[in-house]
């Protein structure tokens, strides 16, 4: 144990210690004498009241041990002290004992509803400047009443006498009580006021967690006020005093069991979400907690979202890795100082179920989490792949264009131009130069055969005019080794789906470790939105990573089917 928990213990006990040792003087002078100062005349009053005070002692300090609640449990704690010293107002109590009495009767309730409204966090100025006064109306005008008071003169004869006198003047004594009495109920209404507009104010989780102790301080303050009006309106039945007073008691002993209730609450969210981690258990294994923490906390809108860097910034992302947009109320789930996931809900939920839900639901949570990270890279992966491969097509198509273009053009120009000095008039020496103008024709014929084979190559003309039914005819006419082509394909495919077809086949079939056999085939066909082909006469292709890159880019496969033979599926949206 450490020293600053050491010092809360024995705070506590201290605390302890003198709540027992004001008990036991207050039930000796309520039952060692006729004067009751708890119901007047009644045993029964007496043990409820100091059952009250002793309650209210007991639940003040065990809050002294939760550091959230810390000063609102040493407040709490003095005020059943103080309602416990309510009975040393009586002639039979030793000087001082019955001098404290007469200076802190009436501080109580203001000790509660500082104690109440400390558990709301700090004190706003108007609250501190209240509090401040209620106090001044209380013991202050109680103290000053002791310094111009003699109970003597003021018809307590069996009273013992004031250490604290310093004059006897009795019309001051009587204004100073007399102006104590009026604004009793004003106080009173105003705590209570400060109270309720700190519920309502409040986070609905935070009012659900301090409605009960809240509503009680309100109705005691009442209370309160209506024994202030009892002492200023004399006209009223006497049997009032002893009904105000046992309300009192009784509040107080409610408000001292509902200091457990923020306790209750918290183990009734951990048990909920217990069971949310059993049930998750079973839940599908992509997406399913969110909709095992809606069914726990009773919103069928619940779903989870997970935050990603990008390079830029962060986004939310869902389970299955896909950017999501919140399109209700976002609830971090924290742990540590990290925020894991987050929960897009309707229902408000309770501030620490957040924290709550994060620590018990864990490796529901990182399971979940890791499979949305992981999704997401492949979705960018595959982006990054089809933005590679189109870049690359396009490429292919620009340097085909520029070889038909350009030196294509350039070669086709003077073939004809050599051509048309053939067909000229010869000259002495004509046969030497035509012999030199025809090898030179054949040689540029043969380049710019070459040259056209290149630009095919590239990109043909026949897959980017005509699809990829035509470029595969052309292909399989153009290649030395007979291929049997069997391709029915009713309708133009997308561009890059086109593209990584052909180029996947000119590959397979170019590749030196494809052995031409008989009966070498093409088969292609469309089925539904799968392209399908497939390539038969090949001995062994042992080396298939370039295509499975290529095809793998659109999300197609390419897969061994049989000795020699390939099959190749892409999707056709692509």
């Amino acid at each position: 144990m450490s020293a600053q928990a050491w010092r809360i213990r024995l705070v506590q006990i201290v605390t302890a210690l003198i709540g027992t040792i004001v008990g036991i003087e207050s039930a000796r002078l309520a039952f060692s004498t006729s004067w009751y100062a708890f119901g007047n005349n009644s045993t029964w009053s007496a043990v409820l009241g100091l059952a009250a005070g002793a309650a209210l002692v007991l639940a003040g300090t065990i809050e002294l041990g939760s550091p959230a609640n810390r000063t609102s449990g040493a407040l709490l704690a003095a005020a059943g002290l103080a309602w416990l010293i309510t009975a040393w107002d009586n002639p039979a109590a030793p000087t001082w004992i019955f001098v404290a009495a007469r200076i802190l009767d009436t501080v109580w309730p203001v000790l509660l509803a500082h104690a109440l409204l400390r558990r709301y966090g700090g004190l706003g100025r108007a609250e501190r400047v209240l509090l401040t006064t209620v106090y001044v109306c209380t013991v202050g005008i109680d103290l000053a009443i002791s310094l111009v008071s003699d109970p003597a003169t003021s018809g307590c004869a069996d009273c013992p006498a004031n250490p604290l006198l310093l004059a006897d003047v009795p019309g001051i004594a009587a204004g100073l009580d007399r102006t104590a009495t009026l604004t009793g109920p004003v106080w009173a209404i105003l705590l209570a006021g400060a109270l309720a507009t700190r519920l309502f104010r409040s986070t609905s989780a935070r009012r659900r967690i301090e409605l009960p102790m809240t509503t009680i301080g309100v109705l005691l303050l009442i209370v309160v006020a209506a024994g202030y009006v009892r002492a200023t309106v004399r006209r009223l039945p006497e049997t009032d005093d002893a009904v105000l007073w046992a309300a009192e008691s009784s509040l107080l002993l409610l408000l001292a069991l509902a200091t457990g209730w923020p306790a209750l609450s918290l183990a009734l969210t951990r048990q909920r979400v217990a069971e949310l981690v059993v049930q998750a258990s079973a839940a599908p294994p992509i997406g399913g907690l969110g909709g095992v923490l809606g069914e726990a906390l009773h919103d069928p809108t619940t779903r989870l979202l997970y935050p990603r860097q990008s390079e830029n910034d962060e986004y939310l992302i869902d389970a299955d890795g896909n950017p999501g947009q919140p399109s209700a109320q976002l609830t971090p789930l924290i742990r540590g100082t990290d925020t894991v996931a987050y929960l897009d809900h309707g229902e408000p939920l309770l501030d620490d179920d957040g924290a709550v839900i994060a620590q018990v639901a864990r490796l529901s949570l990182d399971h979940e989490r890791l499979h949305a990270e992981r999704a997401a890279q492949l979705r960018e992966l595959r982006a990054s792949r089809v933005r590679i491969v189109a870049a690359a097509d396009r490429e292919r198509r620009r340097l085909e264009r520029d070889l038909h273009d350009g030196g294509q053009q350039r070669l086709v120009s003077l073939a004809l131009g050599m051509q048309l000095a053939e067909l000229g008039p010869t000259s002495t020496d004509g046969s030497r130069t035509g012999t030199l103008l025809t090898e030179a024709r054949t040689e540029v014929d043969a380049a710019l055969a070459e040259l056209r084979a290149i630009a095919r190559g590239l990109y043909p003309r026949e897959l980017a005019n005509e699809g990829l039914e035509s470029a595969l005819e052309t292909f399989a006419e153009s290649d030395p080794t007979p291929v049997e082509l069997d391709c029915d394909l009713p309708d133009r495919l997308p561009q890059a789906v086109e593209a990584a077809a052909y180029f996947t086949v000119a590959h397979l079939l170019a590749t030196p470790s494809y052995e031409p056999a008989a009966g070498r085939a093409i088969r292609a066909w469309q089925e539904g939105n799968q392209l399908h082909i497939e390539l038969a006469g090949s001995r062994h292709m042992d080396d298939l990573m370039v295509a499975v890159d290529r095809v793998g880019a659109l999300g197609g496969t390419v897969e061994h089917i049989g000795a020699g033979s390939i099959r190749i599926v892409l999707p056709c949206e692509s």
